[in-house]
């Protein structure tokens, strides 16, 4: 049920451009780090040191050795700090790397042991708070085992994506953890995981957030509230998580005996601001309008209330608003906002810490999707309609659900 903004662009998706790939490193793929540094500084007719300034060279193994006046084999024993180099040698070497501000080849190097120590992390839209908080809590924990990250942002667009994963595998990463868009041909079945989404026919383990649940304790907060009209704007049905929400609030409705009301669940078509405020503005020009609304991610929620401020609406007292993941500005808004809020990162620590096991073959169990559980967050943008006014119910900011301790294993692969 699309709002009135123009469908998007669909991407066109070739299966055929995502190969199975193996991690095997078999020679250096980019062949100038690799060009011999006295070969090159004889073609370019001038040493590093008096090339133009801001075009110096990067030195080379090859550099320090001549240097530190010693073998290469012995340079790169110094600083690979294995076989048998003396104490003397080897502070000679480590002066020379220093004075020539010299860096180890981490992708040559990571050859030689078969792991780069490097991992990628593929989400959706790095400015949206919940995948930022993700790869804060993924770096941060595979800094402690000694894993650097690459980011990529997929923008939503399965060819990004997929462009993403090829480029990946030619860097060489020991892992990856992907967020992915609404089809399955850009993921890799190997040393992959999932985080936030599942894609239909994927074998790849996963850690997810209970959409379901979550959707269905906001919808059903708002029915005890009295709300029976209650719309929802979601972005990008086909996506999992989104698919996941809606039936959360399917079952909320049908628990109390509310019939459906198609018109009454709008996809903004994409899951930034533009979509919720395209799809709140198709809710608010109904005949008969929704008296609450829930927007199925932080951004949607944004544009939603931009909506209804230009329809000069006050909320709560006109309509009641819940948005999706918890923001730092959420509690500060003139009127707090209420949230469901996913436990982003507790998913990106498990995320990574089962990514870490997977890869160094730790785990004996077979994979599994794991659900984290999330929280209502109540503040001030939901009051009750009149006829249940004096019920007792209370805003009162407590969470309605622990939350992200709270662990469940819904699926053996």
């Amino acid at each position: 049920m699309a709002g009135s903004r123009p469908t998007s662009q669909q991407h066109a998706i070739n299966s055929s451009v995502v190969e199975t790939f193996a991690f095997e490193y078999s020679r250096l793929f980019w062949a100038a780090l690799s060009l011999d540094s006295y070969e090159r500084k004889q073609s370019l007719g001038t040493s590093e040191m008096n090339a133009p300034k801001g075009k110096q060279q990067l030195a080379t193994l090859e550099d320090v050795a001549r240097h530190a006046g010693i073998s290469i084999a012995t340079a790169g024993r110094a600083l690979g700090n294995y076989g048998r180099v003396s104490t003397k040698t080897r502070n000679l070497v480590l002066r020379a790397a220093r004075d020539l501000n010299y860096h180890v080849n981490a992708l040559a190097q990571g050859m030689k042991r078969r792991s780069t120590f490097t991992v990628g992390l593929i989400v959706g839209n790095i400015c949206n708070p919940f995948f930022s908080t993700i790869v804060r809590a993924v770096e941060a924990t595979l800094i402690k085992r000694g894993y650097n990250l690459i980011v990529c942002d997929s923008d939503e667009d399965i060819g990004k994506e997929i462009n993403h994963i090829q480029v990946l595998f030619q860097r060489r990463v020991d892992g990856m953890i992907i967020s992915p868009t609404a089809s399955p041909d850009g993921i890799a079945s190997t040393a992959a995981k999932l985080i936030s989404r599942l894609v239909p026919g994927s074998k790849a383990p996963a850690v997810l957030a209970d959409n379901i649940g979550g959707a269905f304790e906001a919808t059903n907060y708002l029915l005890r509230l009295g709300h029976r009209r209650i719309g929802i704007i979601v972005g990008r049905k086909t996506l999992d998580s989104m698919t996941a929400r809606v039936e959360g609030y399917h079952r909320a409705m049908a628990s109390v005996g509310v019939a459906f009301d198609e018109s009454l669940i709008v996809d903004g078509l994409d899951v930034g601001v533009h979509g919720g405020y395209y799809a709140t503005q198709h809710l608010l020009a109904l005949t008969s309008p929704p008296t609450a609304i829930i927007a199925m991610n932080n951004l949607l929620v944004l544009g939603a209330l931009n909506a209804v401020r230009e329809k000069g609406l006050q909320i709560p007292r006109d309509i009641s608003v819940i948005g999706w993941d918890d923001f730092d500005a959420a509690s500060h808004l003139r009127m707090p906002l209420t949230v469901v809020d996913q436990p982003a990162s507790a998913m990106g620590t498990m995320a990574a810490e089962h990514l870490l096991q997977l890869m160094s073959g730790e785990t004996s169990d077979q994979p599994l999707e794991i659900l984290l559980r999330c929280s209502l967050i109540l503040r001030e943008s939901c009051s009750a309609l009149d006829a249940v006014k004096n019920s007792g119910i209370k805003n009162d900011g407590a969470n309605s659900a622990s939350g992200a301790d709270q662990i469940t294993v819904i699926r053996h692969l």
